[in-house]
Parts: C-alpha cells; sequence; structure tokens
C-alpha cells in the first residue's frame, strides 16, 4: 500500500504539472477558438487529480496515519 501511495503521489504531481502547461497555454493562445478544448482538458486533468487524492486519502487512512515528507 505504501508503494501505491508513493505512485498516486507521483502521478498526482505530474498531472498537476500537465494542467499548469495547459493553463500557460490558455494564457498564450492567440487562437480564441482553442481555449475551449484547451480549457476542457485542463478540467479534465483537475477531475483525475481530485480521484486521485480521495485514493491517496484512502490509502492514507488505511495505513493509519499522515503521509511522510
Amino acid at each position: 500500500m505504501r508503494s501505491r501511495a508513493q505512485a498516486l503521489g507521483g502521478e498526482i504531481e505530474a498531472l498537476g504539472a500537465q494542467k499548469l502547461e495547459l493553463e500557460e497555454r490558455i494564457r498564450r493562445t492567440i487562437q480564441l477558438e482553442e481555449i475551449p478544448e484547451l480549457r476542457r482538458q485542463a478540467d479534465a486533468i483537475d477531475a483525475q487529480i481530485k480521484d486521485k487524492r480521495a485514493e491517496l486519502s484512502s490509502l492514507i487512512l488505511q495505513l493509519g496515519g499522515s503521509p511522510r515528507p
């Protein structure tokens, strides 16, 4: 379970980086028609992050404590 928790932490971090990249593309784009699709992708990543955080929280509770730094 600990290895899964660590893997989830890495996945959350990677998804967060992807979301930041998409948000930067949204700010820089000059093609306004691209913005809704980029926003949809960012929202989908955000949902994945929330799901993985919920799974991580559940694992932490099963392990009986808080995550180690």
